[in-house]
């Protein structure tokens, strides 16, 4: 293996970050993550172990540093832990290189290469992962984890979930823009309208809360398969999708049944009952005619 990696290099001229674990963790003058740890045994077993479980393979050594590296695809993202071990110590420096087509896809918002962060927004979630990866090492070597990796950030989610979460509010607005028009200001009839619009939109936004929940508790967490990630999506998405149209034409027709009552019976306007009335097919009319009808008995024998 090639050990002229760790030849002199030329410095980098960069500001050096400010410590985020005193005197244990940096970043050094090339912006790596750095992490200075003090170990009571032998550490190598342990390293070694975490690189196989986690994808790392060796690809340089020079006695007592090893450098390791996840990803081979020169088209996207390799994560880099270089290792050195001395007696009752160890000190860990990572990074993560961006491949040209990379930085070409995000018009060159990614530097060449990643710091080892976890908060941020471009690259974060190749760097959440990599912060995962690295806790995972140094639980094993009993050192604390990267500094606010452990707090929840959105770049934890699985795909699916995210498309889920994104495509979840488009249906509900729609929803909401298709019935606020049908909405008449009017005393004693907003009120009504309005209470039937809220409680079918609150019933849709707790469907879609609940979607993303199962699908990222249930699927995600105990599944772990793709297959069941992307069934799970799809499935959501349409059952979601359906019962946003079922209870959008149900609710438009429960708020026309209103303003029909109320415009033809309880508070008659001749135009704006027409207006409602032709809006119904030649059946609803049907319907309508012999509902009214019985309304009107039935207010003729109270006034008796």
């Amino acid at each position: 293996m090639d050990s002229q990696f760790w030849k002199k290099q030329p410095s980098k001229t960069s500001k050096t970050a400010p410590r985020r674990i005193l005197d244990v963790e940096d970043f050094d003058s090339y912006d790596h993550w750095t992490r200075d740890c003090r170990v009571r045994s032998e550490a190598w077993f342990a390293i070694e172990s975490w690189a196989r479980e986690t994808g790392f393979h060796m690809v340089a050594y020079k006695s007592k540093k090893r450098l390791y590296q996840k990803g081979m695809a020169p088209d996207s993202f390799i994560t880099f832990l270089e290792v050195r071990h001395e007696e009752g110590r160890v000190v860990l420096k990572s990074w993560i290189e961006v491949s040209s087509k990379m930085r070409w896809l995000t018009l060159f918002h990614l530097p060449k290469e990643l710091k080892i962060e976890p908060t941020g927004f471009w690259g974060v979630r190749i760097r959440r992962r990599a912060c995962r990866e690295i806790n995972d090492l140094l639980v094993r070597l009993k050192q604390p984890e990267i500094a606010q990796s452990q707090y929840f950030h959105w770049g934890d989610l699985e795909l699916t979930t995210l498309g889920l979460i994104a495509l979840l509010p488009l249906p509900i607005l729609l929803f909401a823009l298709g019935l606020v028009g049908k909405i008449d200001i009017a005393a004693g009839l907003s009120n009504s309208l309005l209470s039937l619009f809220g409680e079918k939109l609150i019933l849709i936004f707790g469907v879609g809360i609940s979607f993303v929940l199962l699908h990222h508790w249930v699927v995600i967490r105990h599944l772990r398969k793709e297959w069941a990630n992307i069934a799970s999506f799809s499935m959501a998405a349409i059952i979601f999708i359906t019962l946003n149209i079922f209870l959008f034409t149900k609710t438009s027709r429960e708020m026309l049944d209103q303003k029909l009552v109320y415009y033809c019976v309880s508070h008659f306007n001749e135009s704006k009952c027409q207006n409602q009335f032709s809006s119904l097919s030649p059946a609803e009319k049907t319907a309508f005619s012999k509902k009214l009808e019985s309304l009107q008995k039935s207010l003729a024998l109270k006034k008796e």
